[in-house]
């Protein structure tokens, strides 16, 4: 860990961390690991009663909106073939969600990526799909395929008066800081019943707990909150929605935060503790463990059907416990009236 990173989990440890509060429950957030941004080093804080997560101090937003619009994605084919891969995915678990629900009338995406999902919508349902997306680069190649609706840089350029039947935000909310404006900005572009779709890192991951820092989606460049899967339920109603369902699910193959590698790096950072303090030894045991990663992986990817049948799918099946690593939330647009008191237990 950084002397800057260090300095600030000191920091809050000696204040007991009174002003790291959670943003949904409002229980007091104890640190977990440092995050980086750039040259901007953060602390990942953890609820103690929700397990959500957030990181304090936050970054600044001029830096975070750079970084997306400049530096987060590069259109190398894996990358396209994993973002097609994922519509795929993504359209397939909203659909056995949706009880029936057939996404035939207005539709937006927020951080459509390479778009491939809203074309997918747009195909299979003739409806128009809008897409939110801050990279520069995406946008690019969105208005270079064929698309069915409008492009926008953030949910702010949106026209006013503009309302959809259903929004989706694909693994989004975890490269944000803040929850409750963006709700709140997303509920006032939903018509009445409007549903908002969520899929996202899910904070009361069994594997997050056990791995922390270690977890294939710790993201620690990149990752700076994930959802808790219960909530008060005035929360919701405090930013205009109301929470009809909050179900964990186990991740598509090739967006999978491997439970064996995760494994594998904590169990090799405990190793190199244990070893002694010997540079070169601290040194050695990472790189060894690396190679032997690379080893596996060009095994793996010989394999028929790597991402979907290989031996690391079927350990993580095997060691996967609930909750599982993917958190899908649906959300609809509140009525209005008083909130229902208590709390929405997890599907």
């Amino acid at each position: 860990m950084t002397p800057q990173a260090t300095a600030v989990m000191e920091q809050g440890a000696r204040a007991a961390s009174p002003e790291v509060h959670c943003e949904f429950c409002g229980a007091r957030c104890r640190p977990l690991y440092e995050i980086t941004l750039g040259d901007e080093v953060s602390v990942l804080h953890r609820c103690e009663r929700c397990r959500a997560c957030r990181a304090f101090p936050p970054f600044a937003d001029d830096v975070v909106r750079r970084h997306y619009e400049r530096e987060y994605f590069r259109q190398d084919p894996d990358e396209l073939e994993k973002a097609r891969r994922l519509a795929v995915d993504y359209l397939s678990k909203v659909e056995q969600a949706s009880g029936g629900r057939r996404f035939a009338g207005r539709c937006l995406e927020i951080g459509a990526g390479y778009g491939f999902f809203a074309r997918a919508v747009a195909s299979r349902t003739g409806a128009g799909v809008d897409v939110v997306e801050p990279s520069v680069a995406c946008r690019g190649f969105i208005e270079e395929q064929p698309r069915h609706g409008e492009i926008f840089p953030s949910v702010a350029d949106v026209p006013a008066g503009r309302r959809y039947d259903d929004i989706f935000c694909f693994h989004v909310m975890e490269h944000l800081q803040e929850c409750s404006a963006f709700f709140r900005s997303v509920a006032a572009l939903l018509a009445d019943r409007g549903r908002l779709w969520i899929l996202t890192p899910n904070a009361a991951s069994r594997s997050f707990g056990i791995t922390g820092e270690h977890w294939g989606w710790s993201g620690r460049n990149q990752h700076y909150q994930f959802l808790p899967q219960v909530y008060p339920a005035d929360y919701w109603h405090a930013q205009g929605l109301a929470l009809i369902e909050a179900r964990d699910l186990i991740p598509a193959d090739h967006h999978y935060p491997s439970h064996w590698h995760a494994w594998a790096r904590m169990h090799a950072a405990r190793m190199t503790d244990r070893i002694g303090r010997s540079p070169g030894l601290r040194s050695i045991v990472p790189r060894l463990w690396r190679r032997l990663f690379v080893w596996l992986a060009m095994i793996a990817r010989e394999w028929p059907g790597y991402h979907g049948s290989t031996f690391e799918r079927r350990w993580e099946r095997f060691v996967a416990r609930r909750p599982h690593d993917e958190l899908l939330l649906v959300l609809e647009r509140a009525a209005p009236g008083p909130a229902v008191r208590g709390t929405r237990k997890p599907s």
